[in-house]
């Protein structure tokens, strides 16, 4: 998961009670506007990415279950949609989500969509 230094541990009112504005600031543009301490979002998704890549190649043709933090699938979706990392945090993610991502047949993975009816 992201580092988020000098955030670790704290609640969106203790962050807003000492910064009124830094969580706006943070999600607007979260690459400009770190907190304190904070692993950058590049270095983030050059962690993320490479292993995602390799599980995919190791894997190749048979199905794969990742279970990680929203911070990990939120950096893989962007890479497969090709998204910046100042978008990251427009996808939310809830906890215990499911993200089915096909490939395969000469295509490059996609992110699937998919309506549960009951």
């Amino acid at each position: 998961e992201l580092g988020f230094g000098a955030w670790e541990g704290c609640t969106g009112a203790e962050l807003r009670r000492r910064d009124p504005g830094c969580l706006a600031r943070f999600y607007h543009d979260p690459i400009a506007n770190p907190p304190a301490g904070a692993e950058p979002l590049e270095a983030f998704a050059g962690r993320v990415i490479p292993a995602w890549e390799e599980w995919i190649a190791r894997h190749e043709g048979r199905h794969l279950l990742i279970v990680t933090h929203a911070g990990v699938m939120r950096a893989i979706v962007a890479h497969v949609l090709g998204m910046p990392l100042e978008r990251l945090f427009r996808l939310q993610i809830a906890n215990a989500a499911l993200l089915p991502i096909r490939g395969g047949d000469e295509r490059p993975p996609a992110l699937v969509l998919e309506s549960i009816h009951g």
